[in-house]
């Protein structure tokens, strides 16, 4: 059953401030702001083709700011928690910028289909057109016919008449 979309919103809010407070607890949270991409994938679960890019820039918002304000293990190297929140960063992005592909396709695909389906019918009616030019003609061949073999028999007659 799809979430209504008030539903949908307080649940991505609720589950984002509950990781960053998550965030802010842990330190090096990187599997905390990895989590953020279940949020963005929820935000994927909306007809609405910004709520993914809102929720996935929110979602980066708070994963810097968790960075920031999170806890720091003292002698862990500076490069470790850039690359972890970098990876975070990657993993919230990815699955925006794979939906923002597939809907592309997709209007895309639809696009193809319909310029397709006019092209399908105005073959159709083109064909249907051609035939009945077609049987025009061969009505008119027919009577061209009858009218040739009734011409040689009155031909004939007057040949034999004479």
């Amino acid at each position: 059953m799809p979430l209504r979309p008030p539903l949908l919103h307080f649940l991505l809010i609720g589950i984002s401030l509950a990781l960053f407070g998550l965030d802010l607890i842990l330190p090096l949270g990187v599997a905390n702001a990895v989590l953020y991409a279940g949020v963005v994938l929820l935000a994927t679960l909306s007809p609405s083709l910004r709520l993914p890019f809102f929720t996935a820039a929110t979602c980066s918002i708070l994963t810097v700011l968790g960075a920031w304000l999170g806890p720091s293990i003292p002698g862990v190297p500076l490069w470790i928690a850039l690359s972890n929140r970098t990876i975070s960063l990657i993993a919230i992005w990815a699955p925006v910028t794979f939906l923002s592909q597939r809907r592309q396709a997709e209007a895309q695909l639809r696009q193809l289909n319909n310029s397709l389906e006019t092209r399908v019918q105005s073959r159709t009616a083109e064909i249907a057109a051609k035939e009945l030019a077609l049987r025009h003609t061969q009505e008119e061949l027919r009577a061209l016919t009858s009218r040739l073999l009734t011409v040689q028999d009155e031909e004939r007659r007057r040949i034999a008449h004479d």
